[in-house]
């Protein structure tokens, strides 16, 4: 979950908020900032798109942050993945997990020699209540769901030209995540309300960044449960 060298995302993203440094309002108000303009450009630029869930597990909500806004989360994403089978939508559910043999570790992991998330724990289950029927699963080692998995082959197959991301955290693993996407020439909305993390002034920034820098739409859950029935895949 962790992103290697996030202050460099928070000084990029400071510099776009006028280098103040100042933090923004908490990011509910953020998504309340949307408005109808980012729904229009959705309609228009989205068109065969899939629903990626990220690191909706349980060793992240051991967290009190994130444990504090699991059941919003959880509602949100399911929310999310309900309109994604209304509108026949590929639903992707990444995972990280760890071997024991220290063979898939970070380099902070390994500098620390300090493991998680290990095969067959329940760390790395999904949050209960979790809808994940008929889900896609890839199992990723690092921040970004496409580093090391086949995510971008499995979106080639289905022909996807474009995300929506939710999960954990906002500034690290969906930071990656979108990142790569990006360099896939891949469109990416971002399910604010469906997306959280333990640092708000990190998650403001980065989503900030990823706004301004990528073009990746911040979107409200209504928002998104407007346009989904327009994103069929055939």
């Amino acid at each position: 979950m962790g992103l290697d060298g996030r202050a460099s995302y928070v000084a990029i993203g400071r510099a776009w908020l006028g280098g103040s440094g100042e933090n923004p309002k908490h990011m509910p108000d953020f998504s309340l900032r949307l408005g109808w303009v980012a729904m229009a450009t959705v309609a228009h630029d989205f068109k065969r798109t899939a629903l990626v869930l990220v690191d909706m597990q349980n060793a992240f909500f051991e967290d009190q942050r994130l444990e504090a806004r699991r059941e919003r989360l959880i509602g949100h994403c399911n929310d999310l993945v309900a309109a994604a089978r209304r509108g026949a939508m590929p639903i992707f559910n990444i995972r990280t997990i760890h071997k024991r043999d220290k063979s898939t570790w970070t380099l902070s992991m390994l500098e620390d020699d300090q493991g998680f998330l290990f095969e067959g724990t329940p760390q790395t289950y999904n949050l209960s209540g979790l809808d994940t029927k008929d889900s896609i699963e890839v199992i990723k080692h690092r921040d970004s769901s496409f580093w090391g998995t086949d995510l971008l082959q499995q979106l080639r197959r289905h022909h996807i030209d474009s995300l929506v991301l939710a999960g954990v955290s906002s500034h690290t693993c969906i930071a990656s995540t979108a990142a790569d996407a990006y360099a896939a020439n891949l469109r990416v909305a971002l399910a604010v309300e469906a997306m959280a993390s333990t640092d708000p002034e990190f998650e403001n920034t980065t989503l900030k960044l990823l706004e301004q820098e990528y073009r990746q739409k911040p979107e409200t859950t209504a928002a998104l449960l407007e346009q989904v029935p327009e994103w069929r895949t055939p």
